[in-house]
């Protein structure tokens, strides 16, 4: 999908965002996916974690790719996201030729999917929030 925000410079990326409170990596990938394409999909196996410690709109970014099975919905554009398609390979080719795809990643999760490498799921340790402090901490500087 393209994006609206001029940060994404007119490129298109895969459907991303932020992880909500409470919701696994996986619930984030199918909320992101419909909200951003209209597609209900079933998440499946972690085809790569990519990290960009420099992106062109100067922050970084972790990227976790799921293998994604669409079960519902319908393609629908939004005012944030006004094009969206699916396309493959020689497409994903020009793009990147082009320079008009927002991370690299998308090239190097297909070339997983395709090759059957997937990571497996205790790569990424989901753990509960620390408890809070028995008594009150130090001050900083004090002993």
């Amino acid at each position: 999908m393209r994006e609206a925000k001029p940060q994404a410079l007119g490129r298109w990326s895969l459907p991303a965002g932020r992880a909500e409170v409470g919701e696994s990596l996986r619930e984030a990938a199918a909320r992101e996916a419909l909200e951003e394409t209209g597609l209900v999909v079933e998440v499946g196996r972690l085809i790569g974690i990519y990290h960009s410690p420099r992106t062109l709109e100067g922050g970084s970014a972790v990227s976790f790719v799921f293998e994604s099975t669409t079960v519902g919905g319908e393609l629908t554009t939004t005012i944030d996201h006004p094009e969206v398609e699916f396309f493959g390979r020689a497409r994903l080719g020009e793009l990147m030729e082009a320079r008009a795809l927002r991370g690299r990643h998308a090239s190097l999760a297909l070339d997983a999917l395709e090759a059957g490498e997937y990571l497996d799921d205790d790569v990424v340790v989901e753990v509960p929030p620390s408890e809070p402090p028995r008594h009150n901490p130090p001050v900083s500087g004090t002993r």
